[in-house]
């Protein structure tokens, strides 16, 4: 007979030979070892580009899948991802999962750009999420947000730097320089006052 117990158990076995009478007993006992209760902890979400640390509870040793043995290890995944992992207590086994989802964090973009020296310019960059600069990489306050940003009065070559700036995700600094160019100024040896806007005075 089959007998799956929930708790440690002993069972007694009576055998009574129908010619002689006699009886013989036996007993076995079933020892029943509880699961471990394995557990993954780990963010639910990542900003694409970040890593993050995922580690296991509940037994005393692990295997993830890709083959990774250890109770923790660090990714950065860059799809949505399913973590499993399979744990021992040294004498039985379970498992668990976990789903990271991933952000999108995308840096925005933004072309290098030449002006004249004294030429304020407006800069427009594109991409998700809201845009903030700064005047140097490492910088923790931006300078400005938004999708455009006006230049003071240029008078030498500035690198920048742009973000993608959302509620959970900061993106990779995007880098780009306002090239400043000393341009000779032309001047006319007649005018023309007819209001058309060009050599007026």
């Amino acid at each position: 007979s089959k007998a799956s117990p929930s708790t440690t158990t002993n069972y007694h076995l009576l055998v009574t030979d129908t010619v002689t009478g006699c009886l013989i007993t036996d007993s076995v006992t079933v020892k029943v070892n509880l699961l471990p209760i394995i557990k993954i902890h780990s963010d639910s979400t990542v900003c694409f580009g970040d890593s993050l640390t995922i580690y296991a509870t509940g037994g005393i040793s692990y295997i993830w899948n890709g083959n990774i043995i250890a109770d923790s290890f660090i990714n950065s995944p860059i799809n949505d991802t399913i973590y499993e992992v399979i744990g021992t207590n040294g004498i039985c086994h379970n498992y668990d999962t976990a789903k990271v989802r991933v952000l999108p964090n995308p840096s925005p973009t933004i072309m290098d750009t030449t002006v004249c020296a004294g030429e304020i310019i407006t800069l427009t960059a594109s991409g998700r999420a809201e845009i903030v600069w700064y005047s140097f990489n490492d910088q923790t306050t931006p300078i400005n947000t938004g999708y455009t940003f006006t230049t003071p009065h240029n008078t030498a070559t500035t690198v920048y730097y742009i973000a993608s700036d959302s509620a959970m995700c900061h993106s990779k600094l995007t880098e780009f320089t306002v090239n400043v160019e000393f341009c000779p100024i032309f001047i006319p040896n007649v005018f023309t006052p007819n209001g058309d806007g060009k050599n007026d005075v």
